[in-house]
Order: C-alpha cells, then structure tokens, then sequence
C-alpha cells in the first residue's frame, strides 16, 4: 500500500516553467524553490534565514501558491538555518489560511534551532510531518503527518 514517492528534483531540474520558481533576491539571506513532486502538489524548500527582512520575500512567494495550491502544500525548512518570530507568525498565518481553504499545509524541519522554534510557537504539532515522505503522502485534514512535539524536540 505504500506509494514511491517520486525523487527530489535537484536544482538542474528546475526549468522556471509555471511548475517549477525559484526565487532569491540579490543579497537575500533566504532562497525558494518551488516545484510540483506530483499532481496534487506543492513543495516549497527554503534555504538560509527567515527572520523580519526575508519574511516579506517569503509572503511574495507563498501567499499566491494558497491561492492555486490543488490539495496539498509542503514547506521544507530543513536547510533553514534561523526561523525567526516574523517567519513563526507567517507559518501559523497561512496554516489558517490553508485550513479555510481546505488545503492540507505540512512543514519538514530538522535543525533543532527550527524544530525548537516551531515548538515553543506550538506550531510542531499543527505542522510538522515527520519527513518529507510523510509530508507528501498526507492525507488532507488529518494530522497523521504532525509529529509529537516531544519526538520533534529529540526527547
């Protein structure tokens, strides 16, 4: 019953087309890149910092992609180095956002600066899937991907 999940385009695969961005400001501390793993599918992964400045660029990119997502959106924080308040803020921001829209919104972190960010926002348990595998096969609205908050924070 298990599905394969398709393998992570790198960034050579990226063709700037509606089905793949990427987005990096000049200077940006903060670089997405946008594909489509399957019909179903956004997957957003973050590199760098998100913190007041790079939240703003981070808003510009996500806030259309609720608009249009089809079923499920997937942000993967695990090269995020830094998620600040204004980046914690944006997340449960848009997981409202997602909910009304009946769009399943999944996170994948495995820095323990992010994870621990995300824990004390208690955005782990509304967000967090356990990988990205798990994040990419959830079933829309149920937290079958969250993961408890004390096996996000390593305890």
């Amino acid at each position: 019953m298990s599905s394969a999940v398709p393998p992570f385009p790198d960034d050579s695969d990226n063709d700037r087309s509606p089905r793949s961005a990427e987005a990096e400001e000049p200077g940006s501390l903060l670089r997405i890149t946008a594909t489509h793993p399957n019909a179903t599918t956004v997957l957003l992964r973050l590199a760098g910092e998100i913190d007041e400045h790079t939240a703003v660029q981070l808003e510009e990119d996500l806030a259309p992609r609720l608009l249009t997502a089809p079923h499920r959106l997937v942000i993967d924080l695990s090269a995020v180095e830094f998620l600040g308040v204004a980046g914690l803020q944006l997340l449960d921001q848009h997981r409202a956002s997602a909910t009304e829209r009946g769009i399943t919104l999944r996170v994948v972190a495995t820095g323990h600066e992010v994870l621990r960010a995300l824990h004390v926002a208690e955005l782990d348990e509304p967000l967090l899937a356990s990988s990205l595998q798990q994040a990419l096969q959830a079933d829309s609205g149920t937290a079958s991907g969250a993961r408890p908050a004390r096996q996000a924070m390593g305890r």
